[in-house]
C-alpha cells in the first residue's frame, strides 16, 4: 500500500530549486548563471526586489533562454504561485500589489535563492569572474 507523501513547503522549495538548477547546469551560459545567482540576494537587499527583477529582465533582453532570463523565470514562476496564488509575471504582480505582499514576495525570493544558490554551487563550476 502506498502512503501519502506529505512535504513541507521548505522541501517543496528545495525540490523546485534542484530541478531548476539541473535544467540549466549544462547550458553554455551556466557559469554566468552561477555568478548571477551568487549576487542576486545581495542585489535584492541593497536595491529591493522590484529593482532586481527589472535588472534581470533588462539583461535577459526579452529571452528566457539565457542566464538572466532563466533566473528571472525561475523566481517568477515559484513566487507568483506561492505569494500571489496565481500564474503571472512577478514584476507585474509586485508593481500591482500592496506593501505587505511585496515584503512577503521579497522573503520568499530570498528563501528560494538560498536553495538555488546551494544547488548552483554544488552543480555548476565557477567562472573566471568568481
Amino acid at each position: 500500500m502506498m502512503e501519502a507523501q506529505w512535504r513541507t513547503k521548505e522541501q517543496e522549495m528545495a525540490k523546485y530549486a534542484w530541478e531548476e538548477v539541473n535544467s540549466v547546469k549544462d547550458k553554455s551560459w551556466a557559469k554566468e548563471y552561477r555568478s548571477i545567482v551568487l549576487k542576486a540576494p545581495s542585489l535584492i537587499l541593497a536595491c529591493g526586489l522590484g529593482q532586481t527583477l527589472a535588472f534581470l529582465l533588462s539583461k535577459a533582453e526579452g529571452k528566457m533562454e539565457n542566464a538572466h532570463g532563466a533566473l528571472y523565470a525561475q523566481i517568477s514562476k515559484w513566487t507568483a504561485k506561492e505569494v500571489y496564488q496565481r500564474d503571472g509575471d512577478l514584476l507585474q504582480l509586485v508593481m500591482e500589489g500592496d506593501a505587505h505582499k511585496y515584503r512577503l514576495a521579497t522573503m520568499e525570493v530570498l528563501s528560494l535563492l538560498g536553495w538555488i544558490k546551494r544547488f548552483t554551487e554544488a552543480l555548476i563550476e565557477r567562472g573566471e569572474e568568481e
